[in-house]
């Protein structure tokens, strides 16, 4: 029915949506009065109502259509099928009545009906598969959610919305291979249906706007479609509009109080604006909704972090991974946690605690980040020893994504040694596993690239590459920032210290988010200027932020210490000056040799003591 274009169809989701504001949770259990009540909230003029008669020998099914304003029945149908028949054809048959039977334009009599097993599946077993799937995936149990559209494509090898989901549940060359099969099959879709997986070929290609035209355009015919809005906030995220993400998730909590997701997002985005207060609100709120469920804790853990409160932080990831122990992000928030409060040996501990959790790939990913935490002591022999070892296993089992991330880490530890052909070499490496993996994302690196150049000195070059990655930005914001925090290397490289300052906030601007390594070159560029207190300002932003990415910058965190040693050394304020040497000096006491600032901090901080 919802096919037709003469028929408004109010979605089921919508019909639960108000009868659980109504307070009536359980879907199966309406009574005809509750019904009709729940028809004339959602402002609808006819309500069907529908039963299996009988299923032996054969299936019937009984309707009746009722007038919503008189609650008067206007037709009744009985639909009985053949011994063997499924419930499908019956359905069909019925849609056909039930249209006859409605006092619509003639127009609407010439339309097609497609059969309903034509625009979902004919397999009632690939059906259930894929509704336990949504379920989970509601949950953000993906694992679990994955599993479930895998088997009902096991079931209808065509079943296109299951390759849509399934789309969004993988990365690489999985997903890719899922939404060719969901495009191939769309011809197997509602009309609705094939907005999002039109949808969603504009998001993977990184067109956030085309991707948002689409769902426009389904809300058009289907303005009630809360996933449709909530899509659009998501997209909105991705083009860092964060007051239109907001906008479009307080439209879906309008049309459903009980929209788990979009509190989660809503607590984001509230933070992002500033409103921590209202940003814990929707966290408790989330929480309160699916307290056995473990991503509101997360979620409630991620705000709490990025507001300092690091014990409650913590308190709130372990309820977490309390309720799902393999709950991959909670389970990583807490190393990072204590990696940057420099509590070594428990960051160790939560380690070896991701490498049991039987998550997929545990105990590899548990390794490349215990080779952090050996970063973060200036340990880089032995970080590299872990990386290589990790390299060389999953290079036989082609896991990209592993690959990708430990060339990055060894890429980041040579710039940190200043081996620049080194940390050259395994940046190119990285952009190839990630290619491999997923070809939309051959600019991950790219940006990387060119920073090593410039400090190789290998400026033509550099800049050759960056005007090409200029013009592959797509006024996506994450590239144009980092399109501006290239140029802002170059210029810093070449000792223009006041175009690097100019650029570098430029990156910041587009970016329309935090970065740690762009903070961190603009202080330095502020120490090499002799701006010593916006030095020191910023450094602090960049210690004060418990984002995971600060992980990946271990070098770059502990120098940190050195150079607002540094800057409160010029500014006179040489007690904190010699606190921060004293850190700097005890948290890289096992250092590997080379570090050029621990001779330095030695030398400054002795001369510092013998004044005092």
């Amino acid at each position: 029915l919802s096919e037709s274009e003469y028929v408004s169809v109010i979605s089921s989701q919508r019909l639960y949506d108000i009868a659980r504001i109504m307070g009536k949770d359980e879907r199966s259990s309406l009574d005809r009065e509750t019904a009709m009540e729940i028809a004339r909230r959602a402002d609808a003029r006819w309500m069907l109502l529908g039963s299996i008669h009988q299923t032996e020998p054969y299936f019937s099914l009984a309707g009746q259509l009722i007038d919503v304003s008189t609650g008067d029945v206007i037709a009744s149908q009985l639909i009985a099928g053949e011994p063997g028949d499924d419930i499908f054809p019956l359905i069909d048959k019925l849609t056909t009545e039930v249209k006859n039977d409605l006092t619509l334009p003639s127009a609407a009599m010439q339309e097609q009906d497609r059969m309903v097993a034509d625009v979902t599946t004919h397999s009632s077993t690939a059906y259930r598969y894929y509704i336990e799937g949504i379920d989970y995936f509601d949950k953000f149990y993906m694992d679990e959610a994955r599993a479930c559209f895998s088997k009902a494509v096991e079931h209808d090898s065509t079943f296109a919305m299951a390759y849509y989901y399934l789309t969004r549940v993988t990365s690489g060359e999985k997903a890719d291979k899922n939404l060719k099969l969901a495009s191939t099959y769309m011809d197997k879709v509602s009309q609705k249906e094939k907005f999002y997986i039109r949808s969603l070929q504009a998001a993977k290609a990184s067109d956030y706007s085309g991707a948002i035209e689409h769902l426009e355009q389904l809300l058009k015919r289907y303005p009630d479609e809360k996933e449709a809005l909530f899509l659009i906030a998501n997209y909105y995220y991705s083009k860092r509009n964060i007051e239109k993400l907001a906008e479009y998730l307080e439209r879906v909590i309008a049309l459903d109080p009980f929209h788990k997701s979009s509190y989660n997002m809503l607590a984001y985005a509230y933070h992002f604006l500033g409103k921590n207060e209202r940003s814990i609100e929707m966290a408790d709120r989330y929480v309160a909704l699916a307290p056995d469920e473990a991503n509101p804790y997360d979620t409630r853990g991620d705000l709490l972090n990025r507001m300092g409160r690091f014990d409650e932080a913590i308190e709130s990831y372990e309820k977490a991974v309390e309720i799902k122990p393999d709950f991959s992000s909670s389970r990583l928030a807490l190393i990072y946690l204590n990696l940057f409060r420099r509590q070594y040996s428990r960051a160790e501990e939560r380690v070896a605690e991701y490498a049991e959790s039987g998550m997929e790939n545990a105990e590899s990913q548990a390794n490349l980040y215990l080779s952090h935490i050996y970063i973060f002591r200036g340990e880089t022999d032995s970080a590299l020893k872990i990386i290589d070892m990790e390299l060389e296993k999953n290079r036989s089992g082609k896991n990209y994504s592993l690959l990708g991330e430990g060339y990055y880490t060894k890429a980041m530890i040579y710039d940190g040694l200043g081996n620049y052909d080194r940390a050259i070499e395994y940046i190119r490496k990285a952009e190839e596993a990630v290619s491999s993996d997923l070809p939309s994302k051959s600019l991950s690196y790219k940006h990387a690239e060119i920073v090593f150049l410039a400090r190789a000195g290998k400026f033509d070059e550099a800049e050759r590459f960056l005007e090409d990655y200029g013009s592959r930005t797509e006024d996506i914001p994450l590239r144009v920032g980092r399109y501006y925090y290239c140029r802002g290397v170059i210029a810093f490289e070449k000792g223009d210290y006041k175009t690097a300052i100019s650029e570098l906030k430029q990156s910041l601007e587009d970016r329309k988010s935090f970065s740690y390594l762009t903070n961190y070159l603009l202080a330095r560029s502020y120490i090499k200027t002799e701006q010593y207190a916006e030095a020191i300002d910023i450094f602090e932003e960049n210690l004060n932020n418990y984002d995971l990415w600060r992980m990946y910058y271990g070098i770059q965190d502990s120098k940190t210490y050195y150079y607002l040693g540094l800057a409160n050394e010029k500014l006179g304020r040489n007690e904190k000056a010699v606190k921060m040497y004293d850190y700097f000096l005890e948290i890289w006491k096992d250092a590997d040799p080379g570090f050029t600032e621990l001779a330095d901090a030695r030398q400054r901080l002795k001369r510092l003591k013998n004044r005092s």
